[in-house]
């Protein structure tokens, strides 16, 4: 590449562009199915991104408001349902959206969660709760 700012020929294009994305994510960030998304489970990273795993135990008429408790830090800016499972009714389908944006804080977001199918009582739902 030229230190001037010239022009980089296309026989060396892949090779600049590997090495600055290289610097920017790391050799091991490069690698095939290398930035993963981590285990679901309360309180764990997803990955290396900036967002936890949040799980609240559901209960209640369907649609129904729950206060998403996590440990990210931070005021989210996202929390989005990633699963659920209700032993109870297995054929529980939701759908879940976020709620009172503006009350959410480095501890809790609030959801409103419908059941489109089955019931919420016996459910535990995992949130993704992310940060900017």
């Amino acid at each position: 590449m030229k230190a001037s700012g010239g022009r980089v020929p296309m026989s060396e294009v892949s090779d600049v562009l590997g090495r600055a994305l290289n610097r920017g994510l790391g050799q091991a960030n490069m690698e095939r199915r290398s930035l993963g998304v981590g285990v679901p489970a309360h309180g764990n990273d997803v990955g290396v991104h900036n967002a936890v795993y949040a799980q609240v135990k559901l209960s209640g008429a369907s649609p129904g408001t729950f206060d998403v408790p996590h440990s990210l830090g931070e005021v989210p800016t996202l929390c989005e349902l990633v699963e659920w499972d209700n032993p109870l009714t297995p054929a529980t389908f939701l759908i879940a959206r976020p709620v009172s944006k503006d009350k959410w804080t480095a501890t809790t977001c609030r959801v409103q969660v419908l059941a489109a199918a089955g019931a919420l009582t016996g459910c535990l739902a995992t949130f993704k709760v992310q940060g900017a």
